[in-house]
């Protein structure tokens, strides 16, 4: 067997595709990872070099000014010389980021297995290596807003407020979960009140401007199709197209997922894979559930859809504002003097790795690709991203039994 003394085989070389003689075409059809809204959802910048992984930020909340804002107390203007006021305050809030780093590598790609593969099949491969990589990203935004976020909320159907499913609060962060399991679904009412107590009490600030401002609750499309089924929802979406369509109008009706349309201050992006789980941790957290299963292909293996995951009682969704976390990613670093450093990527880009030597690839006819994703979250409101622990009812497919049919 070559590459015995690495401890590697031809199977193991030639994984990411079936070695095939050279007739034959690539059919194969290459799953892309599901396009996600928390890719662009966080504004990005740089940390600076020689400054530790250590990153420490201070926000200046609200000031108090010490007057009274029910009823202030005005004196006569004649009575006010020799008087300076009541003396307001401020403070600030440090929050502590890390710099934190993830590093993977594809399998070993072997050239002379690679000579007589299917046509296309490595293309197609790498491609889809790509696509994973930018889902692990996703989830990474997904998961570390979450963990860090200043309000949790879990939904239980005998809550008579919204502010009893909240726990955490204003310039707080990575607040604890509620310590129980929910017991009904979101709807729209509920969320709405979440909306109106978050833009006043929470400090948040909106997308958009003007009339136009929002949240973004980010959902699975599952959920998104029982708000919008929701009677008084429903109604009021076909009320605002009678007699006319507007744009506007239109897109909030037939679009089935509302990404543009803005319906009472708040817009909706889908979570095609969302949180889900079935049970709490020791600390009263949701233990979720890994959506995929590892599993054996033809050649290689895949990463199948985890039957638990399809099934579980529970799950987590969003309600977003603009600007509660920057995320950061190095300054380019390449040495200093004489000391110097091939160019490091933090994306999550493939980078080709082959190196001969005398004792694993002598001939040089084997590599594989590197990948590294380095990142700090630093916080700026992180109150303004809410996540919801909500239960998961069965769907009604309106499906009637009827009778056989007879000729």
């Amino acid at each position: 067997m070559p590459y015995e003394s690495c401890q590697t085989t031809i199977q193991d070389a030639a994984n990411l595709v079936a070695s095939q003689n050279s007739i034959i075409r690539d059919t194969m059809v290459t799953t892309i990872a599901l396009k996600s809204p928390w890719a662009a959802l966080l504004p990005s910048g740089t940390v600076e070099n020689n400054i530790g992984e250590n990153i420490t930020s201070l926000v200046t909340p609200r000031a108090n000014i010490n007057q009274s804002l029910t009823k202030p107390q005005f004196g006569d203007l004649s009575q006010s010389c020799g008087t300076i006021g009541n003396q307001s305050q401020w403070g600030q809030f440090q929050y502590v980021t890390k710099l934190q780093l993830l590093r993977g590598r594809s399998q070993d790609i072997c050239v002379n297995a690679a000579r007589f593969t299917v046509i296309n099949s490595f293309r197609t491969a790498v491609e889809s290596l790509k696509q994973e990589i930018l889902e692990l990203w996703n989830a990474d935004v997904r998961s570390q807003v979450m963990d860090l976020a200043g309000v949790k909320a879990v939904v239980l159907a005998s809550d008579d407020t919204v502010t009893e499913a909240i726990t955490g609060g204003i310039w707080q962060i990575s607040a604890p979960w509620r310590g129980v399991l929910p017991t009904a679904p979101v709807n729209f009412s509920w969320l709405k009140q979440l909306y109106n107590y978050a833009v006043a009490r929470l400090s948040v600030e909106q997308f958009g401007s003007g009339m136009d401002q929002y949240a973004l609750g980010v959902f699975s499309s599952e959920m998104i199709d029982k708000l919008r089924n929701e009677a008084g929802v429903n109604n009021a979406l076909v009320a605002a197209t009678t007699g006319g369509y507007t744009k506007d109008g239109k897109d909030a009706l037939f679009n089935p997922l509302w990404i543009d349309s803005n319906f009472r201050g708040i817009k909706f992006a889908v979570d095609y894979v969302p949180l889900r789980f079935n049970s709490l941790d020791g600390d009263g957290a949701p233990d979720f559930i890994e959506p995929y299963a590892p599993g054996a292909a033809d050649y290689g293996y895949t990463n199948g859809n985890n039957i638990e995951w399809d099934n579980a009682q529970y799950e987590v969704g969003f309600m977003v504002f603009k600007n509660s976390f920057r995320r950061l990613v190095p300054q380019r670093y390449v040495g200093e003097g004489d000391m110097k450093w091939a160019d490091q990527l933090f994306g999550g880009q493939l980078k080709w790795h082959h190196v001969i030597d005398n004792s694993c690839n002598e001939w040089g006819d084997f590599g594989h690709f590197n990948y590294q994703i380095a990142r700090a979250y630093e916080a700026m409101r992180p109150q303004s991203v809410i996540p919801i622990a909500y239960k998961r009812c069965a769907y009604d497919l309106g499906l009637v039994a009827c009778s056989d049919f007879s000729g």
